[in-house]
């Protein structure tokens, strides 16, 4: 393999690997939308315009596992694990 070769081995990787974390990034920014839209919906709706208090010991304390699932209408379903368990 010549020098050449290596050096287009090499950036054939490296565009490889940037157009999976792109692809990457393109997905965790579609999830952090979804995750503002879906906290909207529920503040709107239980709080209807009053703050919710985030304390930092209640923070450390909130699990980040939910699950999902759709109903009939395919609406999104989701809730906290371990409250319908």
């Amino acid at each position: 393999m010549t020098e050449q070769d290596a050096s287009n081995q090499l950036i054939l990787l490296q565009q490889k690997r940037i157009h999976k974390l792109q692809t990457e990034n393109a997905q965790l920014t579609s999830d952090n939308e979804y995750i503002k839209k879906a906290l909207y919906i529920a503040l709107h709706e239980r709080y209807n315009g009053t703050p919710l208090v985030i304390s930092a010991d209640r923070l450390a304390e909130a699990q980040t596992e939910f699950l999902s699932d759709e109903n009939l209408n395919g609406d999104h379903l989701v809730w906290v694990k371990g409250a319908q368990e």
